[in-house]
């Protein structure tokens, strides 16, 4: 139920698709595989579940969205000649859980992509200088 109609990750697809803009829309979703506690006090711990006949496949713990575009939308240049303050990025981050079942996505789901860095260790945005990755504001992206 967490990627069919109502469940977690299918409402945050169709929250992040509200963001298409005229200008490019970079999208990276990603999943993590250890223990995670979102902001709501869900915990998933790692696991393994039985899937396509195998009964090792790891279950991730969390799935998310790092998103960074211009700030207008209809700019008309690329990402790396804008200014930190004609681009917006953020994370939007989701326990793998059916507690989420049916939840609008909320600030509290939000965080920078330089903490989302942090906890994946991968870097993001990296041919983007000027990204704004230590913050973000939650009414740019409608909330």
């Amino acid at each position: 139920g967490f990627n069919t109609g109502s469940g977690g990750w299918n409402i945050l697809e169709d929250f992040v698709d509200r963001f298409q803009c005229a200008d490019t829309l970079y999208e990276v979703l990603g999943t993590y595989f250890e223990k995670y506690t979102d902001a709501y006090g869900y915990t998933v711990q790692p696991s393994t579940i039985t899937f396509g006949g195998r009964s090792d496949v790891d279950m991730p713990t969390m799935f998310y969205y790092a998103l960074i575009r211009t700030k207008r939308g209809n700019a008309g240049i690329s990402l790396k000649d804008c200014s930190a303050d004609e681009i917006i990025c953020a994370a939007f981050v989701r326990a793998h859980t059916n507690s989420l079942k049916g939840q609008a996505v909320t600030k509290a789901e939000m965080m920078s992509i330089a903490d989302l860095e942090k906890i994946t260790g991968v870097t993001y945005f990296p041919n983007v200088p000027n990204a704004p990755k230590s913050s973000f504001t939650p009414s740019d992206w409608g909330l």
